[in-house]
């Protein structure tokens, strides 16, 4: 997937330079076009058009070339090179295995999912009932028709730790630590599942490159048992040019997903041309345009939410 260019380089992680607060996040006129006319680089073999080269050698090794990828010091396995090298800068060297089985995980999230999906214990079996003491059975009775138990995980703590926090001295810095906390619960990393029609999975971002995520999403996607359609949204924080005042935008409030309609998940291929879609997308473009008016400035994207709908 691709790096995002829009962080500043010496701002706290996700949040942008403010510039000219008359202007918002807006890009310079010369920029404004739609990225779709920008697209100059074809993938040899489908013909499918990227921005830049580093996207379409991303995207052959993902698609067609079935490229592997290890870390040197962890020995985990990466689709691209470029997934690879961004993992490799931060891994410590440590994995986190699962006692139940010989599977490694590069962080403790994607480890308590996978717990999760393929250890958890199975259920009872039910006494079968004599001949004398049965009754009839009904559709609402019938073990095959049970809703399942809805359930919700949490992966961050109830209160957030500092080292979480934006980081900096500035006013800046400060007003949106306050914001961050008060909303915290939004943010936080915790999903809901086994609902009737749509799971949730939310997780807080450290950062725009979402191959950090790679690992529980991937962990999401094998915890399905049938086919699902799939959508993202995007919390952020926006700060009023005028007044400096901040606000938390929820992703749950937003008045559309990223996407303009769900992509449906039959197979792990579906899965890769989703992670593939969303790595693509202007994220900061989006969240500009669910802001209230141009007085509002994004800075900072704060976490990402993944809606997953029964098929």
């Amino acid at each position: 997937m691709q790096d995002f260019q829009n962080e500043a380089p010496n701002s706290p992680t996700g949040v942008l330079n403010q510039g000219d607060h008359s202007s918002g996040i807006s890009l310079p006129e010369t920029m404004k076009e739609d990225n779709t006319n920008k697209k100059k680089h074809s993938c040899p073999t489908c013909g499918q058009k990227f921005l830049y080269p580093a996207h379409v050698r991303d995207h052959m090794e993902r698609k067609h070339e079935n490229v592997r990828h290890q870390c040197s010091k962890c020995k985990k396995y990466f689709s691209t090179e470029s997934y690879r090298n961004t993992h490799q800068e931060k891994c410590p060297g440590t994995v986190f295995g699962c006692g139940q089985c010989d599977q490694q995980f590069a962080n403790r999230t994607a480890l308590q999912l996978h717990q999760r999906a393929a250890h958890r214990p199975a259920e009872q079996p039910t006494r079968k009932r004599k001949p004398d003491d049965a009754q009839p059975s009904t559709s609402r009775d019938s073990p095959s028709q049970k809703r399942p138990r809805s359930e919700r995980v949490e992966l961050d703590p109830i209160q957030p730790e500092l080292a979480m926090l934006p980081q900096g001295d500035d006013e800046l810095n400060e007003g949106l630590r306050a914001e961050y906390r008060d909303h915290w619960s939004a943010i936080r990393t915790a999903h809901r599942t086994g609902q009737r029609v749509q799971d949730v999975y939310n997780f807080r971002l450290e950062g725009l490159d979402l191959r950090t995520l790679y690992d529980q999403l991937q962990a999401m996607f094998n915890q399905q048992k049938c086919r699902f359609k799939i959508n993202v949204s995007f919390g952020f924080v926006l700060r009023n040019s005028e007044t400096g005042a901040f606000r938390y935008f929820h992703s749950s409030h937003n008045q559309g997903r990223m996407l303009e309609a769900p992509i449906l998940i039959t197979s792990q291929e579906n899965f890769n041309q989703f992670l593939d879609t969303i790595a693509h997308e202007d994220i900061l473009e989006w969240a500009r345009q669910q802001r209230p008016d141009t007085k509002w400035v994004v800075v900072m994207v704060t976490n990402m939410t993944v809606s997953k709908q029964k098929s």
